[in-house]
């Protein structure tokens, strides 16, 4: 009878013991010590999740490729549980990176290559804001606005009266007198100029140079006791059609003297319209290089097709000449409308 109440009560406390054991999550296996359990003693597909802890494994433990897109669930991995360059080129499959996986202001101009956003990647709207001032360093009142009324400040190309008169500067030109068109008129007969210099010629004649076609000139000599002083010459235009009315006239007139002495010479020139009697301007010589010098004709309420008459000559400040004036050219300088 004792013995069997023994038995009974070391059955129980037997199975109580299991019990505790077993709820207390701390079992091991028979056997095996703490910390002693391996690959080989786990049947293959027995670790389940709920057996894995939160943060057990590690990136050490994954093989490489392990991990591959149909083992991630969509949206899972933000961007703080990636390392800095852990998902490289190769990693991404061709349009797998849309708009809605990039944060705002994240792509910098950094990452845009050069010209490559064309015109239909730029909003238009967004460029609204540029500074007109930096575009060539033209001011912004220089631009004509879109919706401008197309009024003198612009011009416009196909706009009927978009160009108007006070827009456009008047620019001066020049009608050369060929050297051959002036005359001997120091007297009222006149005389044509030629290519010779005789003994007691007081005229200037016209010198050929020396090298085929290098032009020729108007000498004005200074022969001792024959000086070419104070002998007009002259010669006339017609006012051309795009003559500003009123606007500035003058003889132009290009002389040197190849070797200037101690005395100066000095040119004399001017014209007048329509055979009035010619407004003269002097201008000093003693150059040895050709200079150009403008005499001065007044207008004088002249119009388009009107006749300049235009002349000049050579005199001597100690009232005759003692040096050689070449006269290279002659022109009519006016104010040309456009």
């Amino acid at each position: 009878m004792g013995e069997r109440i023994r038995t009974h009560l070391r059955s129980n406390v037997v199975g109580y013991v299991a019990l505790f054991v077993a709820l207390s999550g701390v079992a091991y296996a028979a056997g095996l010590k703490k910390n002693s359990v391996k690959s080989k003693h786990i049947r293959d597909g027995q670790v389940l999740t709920q057996d894995i802890g939160d943060g057990a494994v590690g990136t050490a433990d994954l093989a490489d490729g392990a991990v591959t897109a149909g083992k991630l669930a969509n949206g899972v991995i933000p961007g703080p549980e990636l390392t800095d360059g852990s998902v490289t080129t190769p990693k991404l499959a061709d349009g797998s990176v849309d708009s809605a996986k990039l944060a705002d202001d994240s792509v910098s101009a950094s990452k845009v290559g050069a010209n490559a956003l064309g015109g239909d990647d730029i909003d238009e709207s967004s460029l609204l804001g540029l500074d007109a001032s930096t575009l060539g360093g033209t001011a912004p009142g220089g631009f004509a606005l879109a919706g401008h009324n197309h009024d003198s400040t612009y011009v416009n190309e196909g706009q009927a009266n978009s160009i108007t008169a006070a827009m456009i500067s008047d620019s001066t030109r020049r009608i050369n007198l060929p050297l051959n068109s002036f005359i001997e008129c120091s007297t009222d007969a006149g005389a044509n100029i030629n290519f010779s210099s005789g003994a007691g010629d007081r005229f200037p004649d016209f010198v050929n140079r020396a090298t085929d076609g290098a032009g020729f000139f108007l000498r004005f000599d200074a022969d001792a006791g024959f000086e070419d002083t104070a002998i007009d010459v002259c010669s006339q235009v017609q006012l051309p059609s795009d003559w500003q009315t009123s606007g500035a006239l003058s003889l132009v007139v290009n002389a040197v003297q190849p070797s200037p002495s101690g005395t100066t010479e000095r040119l004399h020139c001017g014209g007048g319209l329509d055979g009035a009697a010619p407004s003269f301007t002097n201008h000093n010589l003693g150059f040895d290089f050709p200079s150009t010098f403008p005499c001065s004709i007044p207008p004088g309420g002249a119009i388009q097709g009107d006749t300049v008459n235009v002349a000049f000559d050579i005199t001597g400040l100690a009232g005759t000449m003692d040096s050689v004036v070449d006269v290279n050219s002659v022109a009519l300088s006016y104010l040309s409308t456009r």
